[in-house]
Formats: C-alpha cells, sequence, structure tokens
C-alpha cells in the first residue's frame, strides 16, 4: 500500500496514479499541495477551489473537473498530511499558540478559510479536530478551545497543554491552565493521548482528582510534574499505571530519581522514555526489560560507567518485538555492557548519542557489531552520534551485511576521508557495494577530495534523495560540488540538499 507522502507528491511506481491519466491537473494539485498553502496562497487556492458562478451549459463540465470527483476520503488524507507538517523554527514551545500537536505548523481553523467548500469538509470530518495543543495558555485560548472540542465530536482525543519554560508560568497562565484542564476534563472519557508540562508548583485539583474509571481510552501519557512535590506526583502515577489500556509513556526526568516505583505495569507497555535513574545497576534495568516483552520502541538515557564486570550475564535479555531503540550516554556512561547483553530480531532504527563521553576505552562499534550480529535483524535508519568513532571502526559497521537495508544513514562521529566517501559511491556489477537502499545521508564533518561529494550523490542516483552536510564540511571546499547539489534542486530533480550546524 502507498504511503500517503508518496500519493501526495507524486513518487508512485510505474503505472500507479492517484487518478486517471487524464486528470493531469487534479495530480499537481495534490503535489503541489503542502506546499502551496505553506506559502500563503490562499487566494490562488480559492480560485481553484471554491465552486465558480456557472451558466447553465457550464455546470456539467465544471462538475466533472478532476478535483470535484476526488473522495471525501481523499481529501481528508491531504487536510491530515497539512497539519501533520512540522514547525521548522527553534521556538516551538515558546510562543502562546494553538496548533493540532506540539510542533505541528499549522491548525484546521486555517482549511475553513479558504474557501466555503473546505470550510464544509473541515467541519464534517471531527479526526481533523481530534488533537489539539495549547501552547503558553491563555484566557483568550478557551472560546476556540471550547468550539475545538465540539468540533471533535465523539473521536478520541490528543490532548496537550504546554506551559513556559525556564520561567514562572504566572498567576494568569496558571488560572488560563486551570480552566482549559476543567475542558478536557468534561471529556476525559475520550482521552487518548495527553502531553501535559506543567512548569509550576501549583497542583491542579480536578486533575488530582480524575478517577481511573473514566480513563478507559487512554494509553499514551506524557505528564510533567517535575516541580511537584514527589509524593503527589507519584499518587497521580499510580492511578495512570493502573490503567489497563495504557501503552506509551513517557516520565519527566525527575520522577525515577528516587528509584522506580512497584507500580510501574512494565508487561503491558509498547513505547517507554526513561530518564537517567540514579543508582539502577545493570542487572536491574535488564531484569525491567524482562518483562517488556511487548516493547516496540524504547527512550533511554544511560549515565552510570557500569563497567566490565557484568560478564557473568551469559544469556542476553531478548526483545522479540522492539523495532526502535534510542540510547543518550551521558558524562562517562558506556552504552557497551547494556548493548551487549540484549538481542534485537526486530530492530529497523537505532538512534544513538555517545557525545560526551571522551574516554577513548569506550568503544561503540564492536558493541553495536556483535549487537546486530547476534540480533540477525535489518536495519533502515542508523543514526551514530559517536565522537570517539573512528574511521577504520565506521567503515567496519556500514559493510555489516544487517545496515545493508538501511535508507536513512546519519553520521556526527569522526571527521571523513576519501576512504568513506570511495565506499559510498563505488559499485561492483553496476550495483552499490555498500547500503544499495539509502535515500538520506547526513554527513559530518569530511576532507573529502576535490568533486567526491558530487561523484558520490551521482553514483547513487536517483535512489539517494537527499543529503545534509555539517557546516564545517564547507570550509575551503571548491565550489563545484556544492554547486552541483543545488543545481539538482533548481532542475527541479527529487533531492534535497541541506546544511547543518553540530550545535543544533
Amino acid at each position: 500500500m502507498l504511503s500517503l507522502t508518496q500519493r501526495l507528491c507524486g513518487v508512485l511506481p510505474a503505472g500507479v496514479s492517484i487518478v486517471n491519466d487524464q486528470d493531469h491537473r487534479s495530480s499537481h494539485l495534490l503535489r503541489d499541495f503542502p506546499q502551496t498553502l505553506h506559502e500563503g496562497r490562499v487566494a490562488r487556492l480559492h480560485s481553484q477551489f471554491a465552486p465558480p458562478i456557472l451558466d447553465d451549459h457550464q455546470t456539467s463540465h465544471e462538475e466533472g473537473a478532476p478535483i470535484n470527483r476526488l473522495p471525501l476520503e481523499l481529501f481528508g488524507e491531504i487536510f491530515q498530511h497539512y497539519l501533520a507538517e512540522l514547525r521548522k523554527d527553534s521556538f516551538t514551545v515558546r510562543v502562546s499558540s494553538l496548533r493540532s500537536t506540539t510542533f505541528a505548523q499549522f491548525n484546521p481553523v486555517i482549511l475553513g478559510h479558504v474557501c466555503s467548500s473546505w470550510r464544509a469538509l473541515t467541519l464534517a470530518m471531527p479526526t481533523l479536530w481530534s488533537s489539539i495543543a495549547v501552547i503558553k495558555p491563555t484566557m483568550s485560548h478557551i472560546p476556540m478551545i471550547q468550539l475545538w472540542l465540539e468540533r471533535a465530536a465523539d473521536c478520541p482525543l490528543s490532548l496537550t497543554i504546554f506551559q513556559s519554560y525556564g520561567e514562572d508560568p504566572g498567576v494568569a497562565q496558571r488560572a488560563a491552565t486551570h480552566n482549559i484542564l476543567l475542558l478536557f476534563l468534561a471529556r476525559a472519557r475520550q482521552w487518548r493521548r495527553i502531553e501535559f508540562h506543567f512548569h509550576d508548583k501549583s497542583t491542579y485539583i480536578p486533575f488530582l482528582n480524575v478517577s481511573p474509571s473514566v480513563l478507559g481510552m487512554l494509553e499514551d501519557i506524557d505528564v510533567d510534574m517535575g516541580f511537584w512535590d514527589r509524593a503527589v506526583a507519584d499518587c497521580v502515577w499510580q492511578k495512570f499505571h493502573s490503567l489497563p489500556s495504557l501503552r506509551r509513556v513517557s516520565w519527566d526526568s525527575s520522577y525515577f530519581y528516587n528509584g522506580i516505583p512497584t507500580h510501574v505495569p512494565w508487561a503491558q507497555l509498547t513505547h517507554f522514555k526513561m530518564h537517567r535513574v540514579l543508582g539502577l545497576s545493570l542487572p536491574g534495568l535488564l531484569d525491567i526489560l524482562r518483562q517488556c516483552e511487548a516493547l516496540r520502541v524504547l527512550d533511554c538515557d544511560i549515565d552510570v560507567p557500569w563497567g566490565k564486570d557484568v560478564s557473568f550475564l551469559a544469556t542476553p535479555v531478548v526483545l522479540p518485538y522492539l523495532h526502535d531503540l534510542k540510547i543518550s550516554v551521558d558524562g562517562s556512561g558506556d552504552p557497551g555492557p547494556l548493548i551487549s547483553h540484549i538481542s534485537l530480531p526486530s530492530l529497523a532504527s537505532f538512534d544513538i548519542l555517545h557525545d560526551f563521553s571522551r574516554d577513548t576505552r569506550n568503544r561503540l562499534a564492536p558493541y553495536l557489531h556483535d549487537l546486530l550480529v547476534r540480533s540477525a535483524c535489518s536495519l533502515e535508519v542508523l543514526s551514530l552520534h559517536d565522537r570517539v568513532l573512528t574511521e577504520d571502526e565506521l567503515v567496519m559497521v556500514l559493510e555489516l551485511p544487517q545496515v545493508q537495508t538501511l535508507r536513512q544513514l546519519d553520521l556526527v562521529c569522526c571527521e571523513m576521508t576519501d576512504q568513506t566517501s570511495v565506499l559510498l559511491a563505488q559499485k561492483e556489477a553496476g550495483q552499490m557495494r555498500v547500503l544499495p537502499r539509502l535515500e538520506a545521508l547526513c554527513l559530518p564533518t569530511c576532507r573529502f577530495s576535490s568533486d567526491m561529494v558530487s561523484a558520490l550523490v551521482t553514483a547513487r542516483s536517483p535512489q539517494l534523495r537527499s543529503i545534509r552536510m555539517a557546516c564545517k564540511c564547507l570550509i575551503g571546499r571548491p565550489t563545484h560540488d556544492l554547486d552541483y547539489l543545488q543545481s539538482l534542486q533548481s532542475a527541479g530533480h527529487d533531492f534535497r540538499f541541506g546544511i547543518f550546524d553540530w550545535n543544533e
């Protein structure tokens, strides 16, 4: 089945189209839809989509226009795709606003402003209104929130409140938070996902008193009560942990500060994010993971130098369904002992941040090699952020059979030379020697010879569709590589070129 992105962007297999071949105008509109709205061309969209004033002899012809024959379900998917577009700035939670999600660029109100037809469509689609994020709440938000919830009808709800971070929210924001919580609590039976970040010491009594019996649909919880009394926060979490529907959890960074409570329902969780836990031993973490047979996504922080004294654990913990693993290593932490004691046969995405360790004894590459071989998995996404990784170790990883299914590779590690660029551009019998399915590549600081980047992209075209380079790569680089990459975009190729900073 085609993804929505493929259908919207025109990236379709041969012989497959969204509409009939004669409907080229419709396909073009669908392909350009997100960018068109992003550029604010509401007037042009109105002229294209708004029902015109027709003479009788024109009616039958215009009613058969391709855009008027699109199924309503497809319109709904287009709208959902548009609402899922993320903001590209760093001020996502600094500006007071209402959005569909915390990091969304837009909200469904905008769609209703295009024309009367689209307004009628958006009002007839309650799922478009089933997700609401309130950033830095104000009393002026309340009327729109009431309307938003009415339009969501009986749909399961995804609700977010994000108070000011790094500053006192103040009396007005606390009052707005209280009133918005009352509106949300009135529909507690519809809660599917909540993301509440309380950045003040106020405890909101109606929220504390919510009964677990009305939360039968709630399956995804991300609540930050880091400023609250620990005992009060634990009472709230104990209610949440008692829900049979609970599947996804993200605890705030201080909740496990004094240890892990006994009421966490590990066996039923499919996704969780665990911040660092002081004093948690490796055997203790492995005991937790043994209870998590249903786990699909794990995001954890490690800052404990476990050392090598855990080799007595001969049998690795097998997590049969875990497909997405993210590990952040801080200070003198070493991910090796954990990685060497788990087996992940379904692992498809691995993201490791090993940036702050300067201890060259903590070698990630051998552990990663052993994990992939032991798990016999097929990776699709690999992100390596490891400042002590050497280029020889990187090459060893890139040649592993388990990474030849990669579609996305992000590297923030050693300085790369022609040794790596030649490997990535090399072909054997007309096929790429390594990573034949690679579509997106992020390069760290590199010392490639002139034209090596353009040679790499040319060798991998058209499979490779995106490349990002650290800005340090550009210092002193001949312009040919950059001119070539930019020309691919300007010529209309399905290719994206970007630059990032080490500190972003």
